[in-house]
Order: C-alpha cells, then structure tokens, then sequence
C-alpha cells in the first residue's frame, strides 16, 4: 500500500513537468519485449535482449535470441543504432516526458511510436576524449532530446552524476541535473560538456543564435535543457 502511494505521489509530481526538457536516462532495460537493432549495413532486426554487457557504466555488447532460438553476441561496434525497451518500473517515471507536449514528438526522423512506447534510442558516435588532444573512441550513448532534426544532440553519460532533486521514501521523484553530458553540434564529433564549462562552452554552441543569445543574457546551467530545445526550435534550420 505505501508502495502503491509513494509511485502514485512520483507521478503526479512527475507530471508537472515543463515540455522542454531531455527524456530521462534509461536504467533498466525488458528482457521480455523485443528490441530493434540497426546494424552498419542497414539491416534491422527483432529480438528479446537476454544479457547486456557493461564496461564503465557503458554498453559494450547484447546477448539476444535470433529467429531460430539460438543465442547470438551482438557488439556494439557492429551496430548503428537501436530501440530498446525500458523495464516496466523504469519506464514509469518516464510516460510524463511525453505527456507534458506530445506535438513535439511528431516530426524527425525517429521513430516516435516507438519512444511513446518506452523504448530509448542508442546511437553509436565518435566521442572526443580529450580537449586538447586528437584521441577518439566510439560509443553507443543513450539519446535524450529526439525531438525533430535537431542540430544539437544531447546523449547521456551514465557517470555523469547529478545534483539536485526530489526524493521520497527512498525513490527520487523529481529530475535532478546532471553534471556533464555528451553533445553533439551539426553531425561533429561528439564532446563531453561539464557543468563547469558551461559557461566558456555557451557561445561555441549557442552563439549562432541570436534570439537565444538575447534570451538568455545570464545563462545558467539548469537552463541548459530548454536552452537546447529553444536553439533547435529556433534556429534548427
């Protein structure tokens, strides 16, 4: 019964949720429901994730069973992007981001059915290491802004950390903010941004945006969500 209460007071809270703001990060994923998975080539396929394999925090391979019921290593290096189905718990805290302005999720070139669904979208890009050095790996990171064709992709770092929130009985009700995520600017290298750098980062991003730069005069670090959808609304094109 408390239980029941506790998730019921999670939600209410959750849906007083301003629209622009990022899908919140995916903790958990069904081993019950199909996944999509788009390989280099093109080719997508269907089947139940069985085992995720980690390094870091980050996802590195899947275990899945193919049409004939045979268990299959899927890498992650082999792998465009992908849809994959958050756990039922995971995925209530996160029916409230499309409520709060389902318009904004009907256009682009995702698969928004399938994001209302509960499903995240993995992306594999070049991530930069280093600022100062040319050093680069590749990842495959959780989008959190696929909204439209944004020119600024927003991913999530799983060990980022965070600060911030709302808490009630051990589960956390409302969206802390995290202290770094990885973005991405117009199809470029994928780049870390700390909440640090914000600020020396602001007009590298934003600063070929003149409405926004009018707007926000005094930028902050909590603004950063509706910054990015205002900029990709604004001067998207």
């Amino acid at each position: 019964m408390k239980k029941t209460l506790l998730l019921s007071l999670a939600l209410t809270f959750s849906v007083i949720i301003h629209a622009q703001e990022f899908l919140r990060p995916f903790n958990g994923i069904s081993h019950k429901k199909s996944s999509f998975i788009t390989y280099n080539d093109g080719t997508e396929i269907e089947a139940p994730i069985k085992r995720v394999r980690y390094k870091k925090g980050l996802i590195k391979s899947f275990s899945i069973k193919d049409e004939n019921g045979d268990k299959k290593e899927v890498s992650f290096a082999d792998i465009q992007y992908a849809y994959l189905p958050q756990n039922n718990f995971d995925k209530f805290f996160k029916m409230s981001d499309f409520w709060s302005d389902p318009n904004q999720w009907s256009k682009g070139p995702f698969d928004t059915q399938r994001i209302k669904d509960g499903y995240a979208f993995f992306e594999k890009v070049s991530v930069k290491l280093k600022k100062r050095k040319a050093e680069k790996t590749t990842l495959l990171l959780q989008l959190l802004n696929p909204v439209g064709t944004p020119r600024i992709k927003v991913f999530d770092n799983p060990v980022a950390g965070e600060s911030g929130g709302f808490g009630m009985g051990g589960l956390k009700i409302t969206k802390s903010v995290d202290r770094s995520f990885y973005i991405q600017k117009d199809g470029s290298t994928v780049f870390r941004l700390k909440k640090g750098d914000f600020k020396k980062e602001f007009k590298n991003l934003f600063g070929d945006c003149p409405e926004l730069m009018d707007k926000y005069k005094k930028p902050k670090w909590k603004q950063f969500e509706e910054m990015v959808f205002f900029y990709n609304e604004k001067c998207g094109n």
